[in-house]
């Protein structure tokens, strides 16, 4: 469960017995927004503040729920599993789980990422950016130095039956590196190789970039005369 409070109010402690009741009421009154994941949440959050996720994200989420209310006195808004909110002892959100906003009233709409929705891959980015032709090729220029390489590795069995696998090792070690070392020199001279290598190392450093959250907040200012209410949202 996923919780938006502000650090105002977090105390004093909620006994354990009273922490559902307390929770869903904090809830209803605006003091903490809830999102029900129904299970543990694994990944990362992003929050947006009177403004809009970029359109490409947008394609590719849905809404849950509708907007909700939460209180902001304090300005100081805490951002994480819900089981943290009035607790003793936080156990998952810390100082870096606390957002800074101006003090005052927010509506807050939640989304996911679609289902099936996976982020680009390196590969399919370079596809994207060199077309098929050049990445059939790079590929196939990959696959034939593994397979090249895998008679040299034929060799340690051979070692092992002919004597001991400490000296199979050494032996099998030699010419395996010395292939991929000879392979490396020759491709460093094909310069169309030598593009699309590079272009591989781009397109995964833009796949980081790419990474989709898990769930995506957009909070919006709000005045005492707009009526929203507290409560939860959830998937379920």
């Amino acid at each position: 469960m996923v919780g938006i409070w502000d650090n105002e109010h977090s105390s004093p402690p909620l006994a354990p017995r009273d922490f559902p009741d307390g929770l869903r009421a904090a809830a209803e009154a605006g003091k903490v927004f809830l999102l029900n994941t129904g299970a543990d949440c694994g990944g990362w959050l992003e929050i947006y503040l009177d403004s809009e996720m970029p359109p490409e994200l947008q394609r590719k989420c849905r809404p849950i729920g509708g907007e909700l209310l939460v209180l902001a006195p304090s300005g100081q808004l805490v951002i994480g599993g819900a089981e943290d909110y009035r607790a003793k002892e936080t156990s998952i959100t810390d100082e870096h789980s606390v957002v800074a906003v101006p003090k005052g009233r927010y509506g807050v709409c939640c989304f996911q990422v679609k289902p099936g929705v996976r982020d680009a891959t390196p590969a399919m980015i370079m596809r994207d950016q060199v077309g098929d032709s050049d990445m059939d090729y790079f590929e196939k220029v990959n696959e034939m130095v593994l397979c090249c390489s895998l008679p040299v590795l034929i060799l340690y069995s051979l070692f092992v039956y002919l004597w001991n696998w400490w000296i199979a090792l050494p032996l099998t070690l030699v010419p395996f590196i010395s292939f991929f070392w000879f392979a490396d020199f020759v491709l460093r001279r094909n310069q169309r190789y030598v593009r699309l290598e590079k272009k591989h190392h781009e397109a995964f450093e833009e796949s980081e970039q790419r990474v989709h959250p898990l769930f995506v907040f957009q909070l919006r200012a709000s005045d005492e005369n707009e009526r929203l209410s507290g409560g939860e949202v959830g998937v379920y």
